[in-house]
């Protein structure tokens, strides 16, 4: 993130548009994963942020 959000009128001003396509990397990466585990493992994720504790 460029800046911290530090108000709902700062979500707000987020660009949603296009998000997926800057965030190929992480598809690409869960499909290399998916690949190697094979289908007997399970792929567990756990995504947080600033605000998890």
């Amino acid at each position: 993130m460029e800046r911290a959000l530090a108000s709902p009128a700062d979500v707000a001003t987020l660009k949603l548009a296009g998000a997926a396509d800057r965030l190929q990397y992480v598809y690409d990466a869960l499909a290399i994963l998916r690949k190697e585990l094979g289908l007997n493992k399970t792929l567990l994720g756990f995504a947080g942020s600033p605000w998890t504790l």
